[in-house]
């Protein structure tokens, strides 16, 4: 009994992890590159594809927590799907609501295909 204890605490402390999303940063989802930094330029001969939305949820007390990284890396996948290598301009909501999801992060970013 002690031990579904040990482990019930371990699985809550490690929901209570913090990111800094503070400065520039570039998240690799090959093929597609998403891009942080607010900075970045994106190329001339670059081809707008639309503005997607990666969304990182939690749908009961028992799945896992939603974490920035997982919303960037759904959001990479999706642009992806539409021929983007590159995703730029993105802002990541901590506080997102939705729906289904008991928690969720969302991230959102204009994906580009760059020849």
């Amino acid at each position: 009994m002690r031990i579904i204890g040990i482990c019930f605490i371990a699985v809550l402390l490690t929901g209570c992890t913090t990111t800094d999303s503070s400065g520039p940063q570039s998240v690799a989802s090959s093929p597609v590159t998403v891009h942080m930094s607010p900075s970045y330029k994106v190329p001339a001969n670059a081809q707008s594809l639309g503005r997607f939305t990666g969304l990182s949820c939690q749908k009961t007390a028992l799945d896992s927590p939603p974490t920035e990284p997982m919303a960037l890396q759904s959001l990479g996948s999706l642009a992806g799907e539409q021929g983007a290598n590159i995703v730029a301009n993105v802002s990541v909501d901590q506080a997102a609501s939705i729906p289904s999801c008991r928690r969720s992060i969302t991230a959102t970013g204009t994906a580009y295909r760059v020849p």
